[in-house]
C-alpha cells in the first residue's frame, strides 16, 4: 500500500501508483447550504462611487439656514430716446361775452341745459325750409302743429348770396319769417340757418377761392381763401346787428 504525506497546502504527494486528488471543504447541508444558496441569487451591489455632494438648498437647510433665489436684474439701455421738438401753444381767441338774458347753454348737475329768457327749455327744434311761396304755406302750418305739441324752437332756412344785395334779401326774408311765425306761435324762438352763396360771377372777383371737380366743373369757394371769406364775416356782422335792432329781434335764438 503506498504512502501519502499531506503537504501544507491541503495537497497530498503521491510517492506511489494511487491516483492524486485535491482537497475540497465539506459541503454544508440543512439550513446554512439553503441560505448560501438565496444569498447567491440576489443580485450584488453596485460598487460605491464614493460620498454623493448634497445640492446647495439642501446643504443650506442641513446647516439651519435658508437657501436664497438670486434673481438677475435686466440691463438698462443706455440709449436715449429722441425728444420731440417743442410745439408753441395754440394762440386762443378771447370768448365772445354773452349778453345779459341771451339764450345760452348752462351745465346743471353734469348735464348741459338750454336757457331762454331765464328758464330752461326742452331742446326741440322744428326745421323748415320756405323756399318759395308753396313751401312757406306748408311751412307755416307745421309751425303750428308743432307748437301745439309744446315745441316753441323753430329752425328756419335762409340763403345768404355773399354780395350787398344778398345780405339785404337774406335780412328781408328772415323779419318775414318772424312776423309770420310769431302769429301763429306766439311764444316762438327762431334760430336762422344761414347757407352762404357766392355770387355770380365769383371766380372772376375771387380767383384764389377757385377749384374744380374732377370732371372740371366749378365747385364753392375755397375755405382757405381769405378774401371770400373776409367778405362773407363783414356782411354776416352787418346782417346780425340789424337783425338784432329790430322789433322782432328778442325772438332770435342764434343764428346756424
Amino acid at each position: 500500500m503506498a504512502r501519502r504525506d499531506k503537504s501544507e497546502n491541503g495537497s497530498s504527494k503521491n510517492d506511489g501508483d494511487a491516483p492524486g486528488f485535491q482537497f475540497r471543504p465539506a459541503r454544508k447541508g440543512g439550513e446554512e447550504e439553503q441560505k448560501e444558496t438565496e444569498a447567491s441569487k440576489k443580485p450584488s451591489k453596485p460598487p460605491s462611487k464614493g460620498p454623493t455632494r448634497k445640492p446647495a438648498a439642501k446643504r443650506a437647510r442641513t446647516n439651519g439656514t435658508s437657501a436664497k433665489k438670486t434673481t438677475r436684474t435686466p440691463r438698462r439701455s443706455t440709449r436715449k430716446e429722441p425728444v420731440p421738438p417743442a410745439t408753441a401753444a395754440p394762440t386762443l381767441e378771447p370768448a365772445v361775452p354773452t349778453p345779459q338774458g341771451a339764450p345760452r347753454v348752462i351745465v346743471r348737475n353734469g348735464r348741459p341745459l338750454l336757457v331762454v329768457d331765464e328758464r330752461a327749455v326742452p331742446p326741440f327744434f322744428f326745421f323748415g325750409n320756405p323756399h318759395s311761396d308753396d313751401a312757406l304755406k306748408l311751412t307755416l302750418a307745421q309751425v303750428e302743429k308743432a307748437a301745439t305739441a309744446g315745441v316753441h324752437l323753430h329752425s328756419m332756412m335762409v340763403e345768404f348770396r355773399v354780395d350787398e344785395e344778398g345780405a339785404q334779401t337774406a335780412l328781408d326774408a328772415a323779419v318775414f319769417l318772424l312776423k309770420r311765425i310769431s302769429e301763429v306761435d306766439p311764444e316762438a324762438r327762431v334760430m336762422f340757418r344761414l347757407v352762404f352763396a357766392p355770387p355770380e360771377g365769383w371766380e372772376k372777383k375771387y380767383p384764389n377761392a377757385v377749384f374744380r371737380y374732377a370732371d372740371g366743373s366749378l365747385a364753392e369757394p375755397s375755405l382757405c381763401d381769405e378774401e371770400f371769406w373776409g367778405d362773407c364775416a363783414a356782411f354776416l356782422r352787418g346782417f346780425t346787428r340789424a337783425l338784432h335792432q329790430h322789433d322782432e329781434g328778442h325772438r332770435v335764438l342764434g343764428l346756424h
